[in-house]
């Protein structure tokens, strides 16, 4: 038999309905909140909302109250790969300036940045950092990023980057596919 409910799962999906980007952080103080005010003396952990979520998923997403999962592709990391013609293998894909830019990512879509709260700040460090010395994000044949000056055709006609990621070489690419 299941351990009695600690908290609401109507509230729990009204919740998800109202703020589908809250973390489970936020849900479950806002389930605290309403256990308090409905003389339950129980506090709601993010894992217990995490492990609810999980449970009821399938559920949820045929009942429209949460979204299928998918795994969300980082744009600019996209961009990168189709203008370098690059494929970054799965062991560099953790490197620290792919991180960032999928940072930034999430920070442009409005979506919550997982890990520490001062992985964003260093996110926007970064990128701030790369428009004041115009370099951008490139690719070495073998996946590995780095940072260079970035071309004329990256500048605008300020002198400004069109994007912190290197910009499609035809030339380039036909030099590596034919290699």
């Amino acid at each position: 038999m299941a351990p009695p409910a600690t908290f609401s799962l109507g509230k729990l999906k009204e919740l998800l309905r109202a703020h589908p980007v809250w973390t489970n952080v936020q849900l479950a103080e806002a389930l605290t909140e309403d256990n308090r005010l409905n003389g339950r003396d129980t506090t709601v952990s993010p894992h217990l909302v995490a492990a609810t979520i999980y449970r009821k998923r399938q559920v949820w997403e045929s009942e429209g109250v949460i979204r299928p999962l998918q795994r969300r592709t980082s744009q600019l990391c996209a961009a990168l790969f189709a203008n370098t013609g690059v494929r970054v293998p799965d062991m560099l894909q953790d490197q620290d300036i792919l991180r960032k830019l999928r940072v930034l990512d999430r920070l442009a879509d409005g979506l919550p940045v997982g890990g520490h709260p001062s992985e964003a700040d260093r996110a926007k460090r970064f990128e701030a950092t790369l428009r004041q010395q115009r370099k951008v994000v490139d690719l070495y044949p073998d996946g590995t990023a780095f940072l260079r000056p970035a071309a004329p055709h990256e500048l605008t006609d300020d002198n400004a980057l069109v994007s912190v990621v290197a910009a499609y070489r035809p030339s380039t690419l036909a030099e590596r596919h034919a290699v």
